[in-house]
Formats: C-alpha cells, structure tokens, sequence
C-alpha cells in the first residue's frame, strides 16, 4: 500500500514517519514503518487486511497557539488557617521544531493566607509575577512542565479547552486552560447580552476580630453600541466568618449594579462595573477567549504590608455570552467536569465553623431526553476537631435531570444542585451559589471512547 503525507508536517519525515492502521474488523490500532519517499510524499508498506490508515510522527505534540491558563487553588492549614490563590497565565506554545514543544508562560498568581489559633491571628499576601518557560507533551492529556510543576489536563473534542482538578494533601486546585483569541476584540465584537459570574474572596483583620468572606454573583449584562453595559438582574450570595467569635452570616443581594462600560482594550476588553462585595475595583482587564463568547479576568489588592495586612482580595470575573446556543432540544454524549466549591461548616457539635473546601472530578453521561449519569470522585477538605486538615475522598455515582433555559440551566441534585450551567463553544460554566455554597466548576464534551 502507498499513501500520501505531508511533509511540512514532520521535522525529519526521512526518518520518522510511521503508519498507524486501524483495523476496520476490530478496530485495533496497529503502527508500522515503511519506505519513505520525501520527494514524492508517500509512504510505502504491506497491510494483511483493509484498514484505515494515517501517516504519524511518534514525538510528542507541541502546543500550537495561545492559550489563557486559569487557577483556582484554595487550602486549610494547620490550626483553621486557610489560603486562596487566584491565577491568570498567559501561555504560548513556541514556534520551532516539533521535538522542542517550548511553552512560554506569563504568570500572574495572588494568594492571600490566613492562619493562627481559630483562623484569625494573622493575614498575609503575595502576588507573584514571574516569566518562564517549560514544555509540552500530548497524547491523550496535555501534560505542561514548569520545573517541578507538572500540570496533566484532560481534552475534549474542542481544542479550546482543557481541564484539570485535583486534591492532594490540604489543598484543591481547579485549573482550565482556554484558547486565546488572535488580534484585538472591536466594539461591535463586545456588543450584545452576556451572563456574568463573580467569584471573590476577601478577608479583613481588625483589633480583637477577624472576618473571612466569600461572595458569589451571577448577573445579566446588555453591551450597547457605544460600549454601555446595563446589568438587568443580579443575584449574590455573601457569606462571613467572624473570628474569635465564630460566629457565621449570610446575606443575598438582588439590587442590580449601577451601569457602567464594556470597551476594548488593547488586544484585552476592560469592563467597568462595580460588581462583587468586597473593596473598591470597579475595573478590571478581560482576555477574550473561545472564540471570543468568553471574556476572563483576575483582580484584587493587598491593603498594608503584605507579611502584615489588614485586608485582602482576590477576584475572578467571567463573561458568557448569552444567546440561542442550546436554546432547543436535549443534550446527548459524554462531558469530563471539574468543580471547586467552599462552605463554612462545622467541624465539631457545638462549635464554631471552619472553611470546608470541595472539588469534584466527574465523567458525565446525557442520555439525549433530559437525565445524566455522574461518574467520578468528590474531594472534601477540612479541618478536624484539632484543626488538622484531611482529605475525604468518595466515589459519586449518581443520576439527575437537567432543564434547557435560555442558554442552558440544570435542575439536578448532585453534583450540581441549583446551579446554572452556561454553554457556549463546547464550554460549560457551572455555578451553584447560595447562602452557604460558592461552587464553579468547567465542563467540555469528551472524546469519543473507543469501543
């Protein structure tokens, strides 16, 4: 048999194409070398039986584009203390040959840490900043490489978006990887009606007291021709902890915000609008990605030394745009989910709550009339009666329903009770806030799984 390739597509093609044939009876994948012909672009060899074949190179995939990294990475410590680090890292893969799969990465990390007896003896805070570069390898994950950090992210059948979550030790990190959009986003670009989501942590220490929040927010936005942006409903769930009183409020706003601006910015969309609970950032820089339906930024600050502060913030802001995107019919075939929520729970009868932090790694099956099948692991963290935190890790088997609204919402009991999922790009942005429950989570559609 003599098949075509393309040899732009190979490094060294005199050397390292193959053949991988897929067996049209058994569906078995066998891979083969024959005799090259670089000039011609074909690739020479003797199969046994009719197949499928495609010429493959066996080095390791770059990373092709830009891509915007999101982290969401929150742990307890020793004694109730907690830590929340937002991330948002600009990552590309180099251009050059195949076998180097160079990965450049801005990163922009702010953690704040909370600690000491009950939670509140201390509260610092760092924004690192930093340039580097690592590596990228591909099969069925992405696997990126910083050093020691190794980051291994699931892909779906969309190649804007990969996933990653898990839980070790103390702590819960949910990390998304989202394509960049090329060029720079234009007004018109930006105009229209988006869902807004807001995930924010914020902390403040006074003389004798101590209070950690964590507020949640969904809300609707209208873009006009002009850049104005008109919030038409707004629902935030805000949460505190007071320490040493150990005392644990709620509250739920439905107050829309005052209008304010959707603009470009650069090749960034800046949005002003005075969304969120905590401090006083109306703005805040959006990258565009997936194609341009989402726009992602971090925000915070640090007020007073930062090994010495008496408060602290961290911000994330998601703009979905809203439109006829899953407005009809009955969603069908597999997702990979991943979710990280907190809550304020109580570790012992009687006394004071402490930071409870969740995450959830599920596969996700809709049947195409409206009910699902979670499969997985569900990942709580929290302290013991001492203040030691733990991991309990559990296997969630569970099946629900769902409701198309709009965009897309479902109604389930686990794992995503009363939240609203967003679908756009083959993307879901997943959100159940309430008086005691901050959860986000990202889903895509899978693969398909080989029989």
């Amino acid at each position: 048999m003599t098949v075509p390739f393309d040899a732009q597509s190979f490094d060294d093609p005199g050397s390292e194409v193959q053949i991988a044939i897929r067996d049209g009876d058994t569906g078995d994948v066998a891979v083969v070398t024959g005799a090259v012909d670089v000039l011609a672009g074909t690739v020479t060899f003797q199969t046994p039986h009719f197949s499928g074949f495609q010429a493959v190179s066996p080095r390791p995939r770059p990373l092709r584009g830009g891509f915007v990294e999101l982290q969401v990475i929150a742990g307890i410590d020793a004694q109730f203390g907690g830590e929340f680090t937002l991330a948002l890292n600009s990552l590309t893969g180099l251009k050059g040959p195949r076998t180097g799969n160079v990965v450049a990465r801005d990163l922009d990390r702010r953690t704040m840490l909370f600690g000491g007896d009950e939670g509140g003896a201390t509260l610092t805070g760092r924004r690192e900043r930093t340039s580097d570069t690592g590596r990228a390898t591909a099969d069925r994950e992405l696997s990126l490489t910083f050093g020691e950090e190794v980051v291994s992210y699931a892909r779906g059948r969309s190649s804007d978006v990969l996933l990653h979550g898990d839980a070790v030790s103390d702590r819960t990190n949910l990390s998304v990887l989202l394509r960049r959009v090329r060029g720079a986003p234009t007004q018109g670009a930006l105009r229209g009606d988006w869902h807004g989501i807001v995930l924010e942590m914020a902390a403040t220490r006074e003389p004798g007291e101590f209070v950690v929040a964590t507020t949640g927010q969904r809300f609707e936005l209208s873009v006009g021709a002009a850049g104005r942006a008109v919030v038409t409903s707004s629902d935030m769930f805000v949460s505190r902890m007071t320490y040493p009183a150990g005392t644990h409020t709620s509250d739920r706003f439905r107050k829309p915000a005052k209008p304010g601006t959707l603009r470009p910015s650069g090749k960034l969309a800046r949005l002003t609008l005075d969304v969120g609970a905590a401090g006083d950032l109306p703005s805040i820089e959006l990258y565009p990605v997936v194609r341009g339906d989402m726009l992602i930024g971090t925000t915070g600050g640090f007020v007073g030394d930062v090994q010495n502060l008496s408060a602290a913030m961290a911000r994330l802001v998601i703009l979905v745009r809203a439109g006829a995107h899953g407005s009809d019919g009955d969603l069908a075939g597999r997702s990979q989910f991943v979710s990280v929520d907190s809550t304020f729970a109580s570790v012992s009868p009687g006394g004071p709550p402490a930071l409870a932090l969740g995450l959830l790694d599920l596969d996700v099956v809709h049947d195409g009339t409206g009910g699902l099948r979670a499969r997985g692991t569900s990942f709580l963290v929290l302290p013991d009666a001492s203040g030691v935190p733990f991991v309990d890790a559990r296997t969630v088997d569970d099946t629900a329903g769902y409701r198309i609204q709009k965009d897309l919402s479902y109604g389930e009991s686990l794992p995503l009770q009363r939240g609203a999922v967003l679908r756009r790009r083959g993307l879901y942005v997943v959100t159940a806030f309430t008086a005691g429950r901050k959860a986000l989570g990202f889903g895509m559609p899978s693969r398909p799984v080989a029989k």
